[in-house]
């Protein structure tokens, strides 16, 4: 049975105690926290381990991200001598992908560029098992688009949590429906591709944020459950087209903007012809008493 070559270890890096596991063709699951002691706890628990495969919540496009900003950092610090980590972290403003991580869910793209060095260094095989977040961006659009009382509130959420770092999204929840795309739809797109990555008999290790660690946990869990077939179902399943993301920006922003335009022009054409209508109106005719003298 699947279930028991499948060991799936949910505790955080960050709380989790390192331990040798001596047993081979496991699956072991830990979740990132965002924090640098987390990211190191994972590096860590990686030499331990030494995976054949590696899989990490995210995907080929925010990798490419990640690792051009990484590099233009490299750059940048190479000509800077006694600039620390620390304050290197505290001006360097937020990059594309770690503001995509932080809205629609990944692992952060600085503990992504490191990862990835790590398991180069050890040999293991690296798969991003996320969905592209162009995909993820087109369902999200089409949601709000359908569901135009979202909009506001995930505006609000979003902007909480780029503002705070991810760190206060309780203020202000994310929508249900856009939290039900963002996660369990992205739970079961990602354990459908880890039952689909994974070699059976090697040790593997997959890499997640903390809200996914539970939902994963489950499914991952209850993989021999899954109907044969799954895998190709899930696959062949339509993804959603690039025209949400321009409908929501064309109902809401471009319409109500020409909208505001139109009318604007409606009522100056009003005026302007009222104003003409006044100054073309006809005088009194001058008292003929009044013009003989």
């Amino acid at each position: 049975m699947l279930r028991r070559s499948l060991a799936v270890i949910f505790q955080p890096c960050a709380r989790q105690p390192q331990a040798r596991f001596m047993s081979a063709g496991r699956l072991e699951l830990r979740a990132l926290d965002g924090t640098p002691q987390s990211l190191e706890r994972a590096r860590l628990y990686m030499m331990e381990l030494q995976p054949k495969q590696l899989m990490l919540e995210s995907c080929m496009q925010r990798r490419v991200i990640a690792e051009r900003a990484a590099a233009a950092r490299a750059a940048t610090a190479a000509g800077t001598e006694n600039l620390q980590q620390g304050s290197t972290a505290a001006t360097i403003p937020l990059s594309h992908a770690d503001a995509i991580n932080l809205v629609h869910g990944g692992i952060r793209g600085r503990d992504l560029v490191e990862l990835v060095k790590e398991a180069e260094h050890i040999g293991a095989q690296v798969y991003m098992v996320d969905r592209p977040y162009h995909e993820t961006q087109n369902l999200v659009a089409k949601r709000l688009v359908l569901h135009p009382r979202e909009l506001l509130a995930f505006a609000r959420h979003s902007l909480l949590v780029l503002t705070s770092g991810g760190r206060a999204t309780n203020e202000v929840p994310c929508p249900a429906g856009v939290q039900d795309v963002l996660g369990r739809a992205r739970e079961q797109l990602m354990a459908a591709e880890v039952q689909r990555r994974w070699v059976r008999g090697t040790d593997a290790l997959l890499l997640c944020t903390s809200e996914r660690l539970s939902g994963l946990q489950n499914l991952l869990g209850e993989a021999d459950t899954t109907p044969l077939g799954a895998d190709a179902a899930a696959e062949g399943k339509p993804k959603a087209t690039r025209i949400w993301p321009i409908s929501l920006v064309l109902i809401y922003v471009l319409l109500p903007g020409y909208g505001s335009i139109f009318i604007a022009w409606r009522v100056y054409r009003w005026i302007a012809a009222s104003l003409a209508s006044l100054s073309t109106t006809p005088s009194l005719p001058v008292p003929q008493h009044a013009t003989s003298s």
